[in-house]
């Protein structure tokens, strides 16, 4: 049986500008962020199994932290100003599972990412039946972000019938451990949500490190979190590491930018002159 992950990489460079807060009672999350800045979304998501082609990946996931590309710097946290950053994924469908040396690679096509801002308490999955009911404590918000999944992850390698260039999560599993886990890559754009101008749309990367669940006789923090299966139905897969984009110049930041250009223009017309 298959299992697959998340994952995204980091594009880019990275510019510095200042911090913008917004003067409102509360504050939204996306004005703790810096403008002109790479950031990444570290998260914790519990997701089901897929085993055969046209099987569709889903899962739920609550964002621990964003911060810096370098991880050394944090500039939002779950809980602060009592919010949460929770979601869900899916459409993920599987299109070419390949035996591999250590197991077997798994090639998807569409997914769906959404973000909901919600207040902290309200993310409480626990199985894949439960819908946006447990994640956000009943009747989810209208999405903070929502990311389509895009192409372009891996190249095709003329194997299987499937042209793997047109593949939007590329999931490597090894089945030869036990529990059984994994990494995975993806690539996304913003298409939309309340704090979509936050963001740049194109450029985002997915990562993430796949393990299982059950069986396992020490179960890392983020299994610990599903309980056990002998309390109900619970998620057999649970995966984390980074999204990684990259936010706007901040309107300050745009204005400098100008006025170098400007200075620029007025010199080369002396030069002119």
């Amino acid at each position: 049986m298959e299992k697959k992950s998340f994952r995204l990489g980091a594009l880019g460079a990275a510019c510095v500008a200042s911090f913008a807060f917004a003067g409102q009672v509360q504050a939204a999350i996306e004005d703790s962020l810096p403008g002109n800045s790479i950031v990444q979304f570290k998260y914790n998501d519990y997701e089901i199994t897929v085993d055969e082609v046209g099987d569709v990946l889903n899962g739920v996931f609550v964002v621990t932290s964003i911060g810096n590309a370098l991880g050394s710097t944090t500039y939002w946290s779950s809980g602060d100003d009592n919010r949460e950053l929770v979601g869900t994924f899916t459409n993920l469908t599987v299109a070419q599972i390949s035996p591999s040396a250590a197991g077997f690679d798994i090639w998807f096509t569409g997914g769906l990412l959404t973000f909901y801002d919600v207040a902290s308490g309200s993310y409480a999955p626990t199985g894949p039946g439960d819908g946006n009911a447990q994640i956000c404590g009943g009747a989810c918000p209208a999405p903070w972000l929502t990311m389509d999944f895009v192409s372009g992850i891996a190249l095709d390698l003329g194997d299987g019938g499937f042209d793997e260039s047109t593949a939007t999560l590329f999931s490597g599993v090894t089945a030869l451990a036990s529990p059984l886990t994994g990494t995975g890559d993806g690539l996304l754009e913003i298409s939309g949500g309340t704090a979509a101008s936050k963001f740049v749309k194109t450029g985002w990367s997915l990562q993430s490190n796949l393990e299982g669940c059950f069986g396992v006789a020490n179960p890392s923090l983020n299994c610990q979190a599903l309980g056990t299966p002998a309390t109900g139905e619970k998620w057999p897969l649970a995966s984390f590491d980074p999204l990684v984009g990259r936010t706007v110049p901040e309107p300050a930041t745009l204005a400098l930018m100008g006025l170098g250009l400007l200075g620029m223009g007025m010199g080369l017309r002396r030069r002119k002159a």
